[in-house]
């Protein structure tokens, strides 16, 4: 084992002692190598525990799987009890739930899930009462900020009360709580805390605002003061910092929204619970989805490292296949037309009409392969290939088994074609070419990067379209007829 913590001397003597004490209780001496090179990452990644580089060692252990994310919450939290180190509370807050619940933290929701959720904010935003508004705000907040821009849950509790500005140019910014840094190595990158945001988010913190009591004393626009009114208290007990609101009390908020409105007034009791989390997750997959490149995805979440964007990228072909589920699903209910282009949740809803036909009256309609063309307008709306069209109506009243096959074989394609895309993305990504000093990257590359990020989704669409017509259960004789 090696003790090479040359910048930090205390506490590298510190993790001698605390090897020696794993060995004197008779741990294996692989056990104890374990231990320290846990700690040691944990040291050299918080450059010795400080408060600055905290978000960095909560972002470096949510990279790794179970094992490795588990050893160096755990054993970093055990180190930092044995030495009392002054900024011992913070880190081990921080660090506990990373081992305590991290199997549940790595899998996300389903698709299905987080899109239903993302109806009844919708929803719950347009038809709450006022003291269903008053109590849930904060949850609508981080649906609403943290589904675009990716803020950690930590961060987004310390938004400061006047966090969003309007400029005289007619641009919304908001104020996130990062401390701003400028690089210090050639890898680092510099952190920003004033992202630009639609005129939507900014109107949502400004009616936050001017909910809050007049006589409001906290400098962050959540806190403890508005959050116990709401609670079933006999008497108020709390004695720690009333002007923030912790993470945990923002949890037990969620689960009585879940509980109240998700299961309680909209009646969905079987779904999946969204983490506080998950939010910076969906964001992420949505930017690298539109074409962000790694250097702007990296300012937006404050990330020091471009290499950190890795953990993400796993997330990216499971969004995809789920999106197109979903959309095929709702392309299979009514045709609804889902677009991505303002956000992973936005639905676009075609205001023509479908209806079930029936035989008499395909006699007016034009006959296209498997099938019949409902466009009074032909071939003005034509794409060319009727599987991807909004008034292709799939009807093959001869060799059924011949237009299944022509369906899935071409589902089967633009599977194959959207993991070669993403594929393709991701290599663009990681080797376009950046200055760090700078902030340069190569607009050809940029270009090259949007234009895969298009074509993706494109497919992505096509393959819903495909798949809505597809039925989900048939049989075939053997002469070629359907039987259902």
């Amino acid at each position: 084992m090696k003790f090479d913590l040359e910048l930090f001397r205390e506490l590298n003597i510190a993790l001698k002692c605390f090897a020696l004490l794993q060995i004197s209780s008779e741990f294996t001496i692989h056990h104890t190598q374990t231990v320290v090179a846990s700690i040691k990452e944990a040291i050299f990644i918080s450059k010795g525990f400080s408060l600055e580089a905290l978000p960095e060692l909560e972002e470096y252990i949510n990279q790794f799987g179970y094992s490795k994310r588990n050893n160096i919450a755990l054993y970093t939290v055990r180190f930092l009890h044995f030495i009392n180190h002054s900024n011992a509370a913070e880190f081990i807050e921080k660090c506990t739930p990373l081992y305590q619940y991290v199997q549940r933290n790595r899998k996300l929701p389903k698709y299905e899930y987080i899109l239903l959720f993302d109806d009844v904010i919708t929803d719950f935003e347009n038809t709450c009462n006022e003291h269903e508004r008053a109590k849930y705000y904060p949850i609508l907040l981080w649906w609403k900020i943290t589904t675009i821009i990716p803020l950690r849950p930590s961060e987004f509790l310390l938004l400061k009360k006047n966090c969003v500005e309007k400029k005289q140019d007619n641009s919304y910014w908001i104020t996130v709580p990062r401390e701003k840094r400028k690089y210090e190595s050639y890898s680092d990158i510099d952190i920003e805390n004033t992202l630009q945001i639609n005129q939507k988010i900014y109107e949502l913190v400004k009616t936050y605002q001017d909910m809050l009591p007049n006589d409001y004393k906290p400098n962050y626009l959540m806190s403890y003061e508005t959050y116990y009114k709401y609670l079933d208290l006999k008497r108020d007990t709390y004695k720690r910092d009333r002007t923030v609101l912790l993470l945990s009390q923002f949890q037990t908020l969620l689960d009585d929204f879940y509980k109240k409105i998700v299961q309680g007034k909209y009646d969905y009791s079987e779904v999946e619970q969204v983490s506080p989390g998950d939010t910076r997750h969906f964001a992420f997959c949505n930017m690298m989805l539109q074409g962000f490149n790694m250097l702007s995805i990296a300012k937006m979440g404050g990330h020091r490292r471009l290499r950190t964007q890795q953990n993400y990228w796993g997330h990216i072909e499971y969004f995809a296949e789920s999106w197109v589920y979903v959309l095929s699903e709702n392309n299979r209910l009514d045709r609804l037309n889902k677009s991505m282009s303002d956000g992973i949740f936005t639905v676009k809803s075609k205001l023509d009409k479908h209806r079930i036909y029936e035989l008499s009256d395909f006699d007016t309609l034009r006959p296209v392969e498997y099938g019949y063309c409902t466009d009074s307008d032909f071939p003005n709306n034509c794409t060319g290939d009727c599987r991807f069209c909004d008034f292709y109506h799939f009807y093959p009243e001869e060799n059924y088994t011949d237009g299944i096959r022509w369906l899935t074989d071409c589902s089967d394609l633009l599977d194959r074609r959207i993991s070669d895309q993403i594929k393709l993305l991701e290599h663009i990504n990681q080797n376009m070419k950046f200055n760090l000093d700078t902030n340069y990257y190569s607009t050809i590359d940029q270009e090259e990067l949007s234009s895969t990020a298009n074509e993706l989704n494109r497919m992505m669409e096509q393959k819903a379209m495909v798949d809505s017509l597809i039925p989900k259960r048939f049989e075939v004789n053997q002469d070629g007829t359907k039987q259902e």
